[in-house]
């Protein structure tokens, strides 16, 4: 019985500590809060059916922006560039059996209002990593790469919604 009290007890007091933050206007945020005007966008991409842009698509669809069909359906456009991986051997380790790569993926981005005009200066996002292999490896025969750069376009994803959820962006879509 005593056992059942204290239980009880305790819910009480969670209901209690729940109700006390709702009252003082508590509210779990998303990471990336992003401005009303970007709730509805559209994307444009000079590959728009390349890897990163396909990540970078259900991403924002996954946070909840409606993506349209057209430019004129959308008070705003990520316009996103041709994205560029590049590669380039770097030191040989120190048992001259590995191979260590500087990989680096590059995307530049553009806003765009509804009439195409630019609202802010291009935003270049890069990653770089190491990528270490054996010497008998090619840096394209392995899936090493290709997982990395899965891990790259979600780095670049977030850096992409820390600028947009920025108050640099806000304040220049609120003049638009």
């Amino acid at each position: 019985m005593h056992k059942y009290l204290r239980l009880t007890v305790l819910y009480m007091l969670l209901g209690i500590l729940l109700c006390s933050l709702s009252a003082c206007a508590f509210k779990l945020r998303n990471r990336n809060e992003l401005p009303p005007q970007l709730h509805v966008l559209y994307l444009k991409a000079d590959d728009p059916y390349g890897a990163f842009e396909s990540n970078l698509r259900a991403s924002l669809q996954s946070s909840g922006i409606m993506l349209s069909d057209t430019a004129a359906e959308a008070p705003v456009t990520l316009h996103v560039l041709k994205p560029q991986l590049t590669y380039a051997a770097g030191t040989i380790g120190t048992s001259n059996q590995t191979r260590i790569y500087a990989v680096t993926y590059k995307v530049a981005m553009i806003l765009e209002d509804a009439d195409g005009k630019q609202l802010l200066s291009p935003m270049l996002l890069s990653d770089t990593r190491n990528l270490v292999l054996s010497a008998n490896q090619l840096i394209r025969s392995n899936n090493q790469l290709s997982k990395l750069e899965q891990e790259m376009y979600r780095d670049i994803i977030s850096q992409l919604f820390n600028r947009l959820s920025s108050v640099q962006v806000a304040e220049v879509l609120q003049k638009t």
